[in-house]
């Protein structure tokens, strides 16, 4: 570069984005009631899915939505037999 060169302005700073505030966790009895409900929306679904194969023009996506609220269920049951101490140490683990 020659002497007489124009420097470039600098960047203009912007102020960092603030972080969310922390989730604070489910106490044991408030993730077994979501556990119990997920489990009960995931039993509506199954009744529904039977009738729509009792019909036989069902589409795909009924029944894969059956089996997958079922799936979800079976994990939140899972979640919820679990305390709270021994996810936390799953967690260091």
């Amino acid at each position: 570069m020659s002497r007489g060169a124009k420097k470039h302005p600098p960047k203009r700073k912007h102020v960092n984005k603030p972080r969310p505030a922390a989730v604070v966790p489910l106490s044991d009895s408030e993730r077994s009631i979501k556990a119990q409900a997920e489990f009960e929306k995931a039993m509506i679904h199954l009744i529904e899915a039977e009738r729509l194969a009792e019909w036989g023009n069902a589409p795909n996506a009924c029944i894969h939505s059956a089996d997958y609220d079922l799936v979800r269920g079976a994990n939140n049951r899972d979640a919820a037999a679990t305390t709270a101490e021994a996810r936390r140490s799953s967690m260091l683990a």
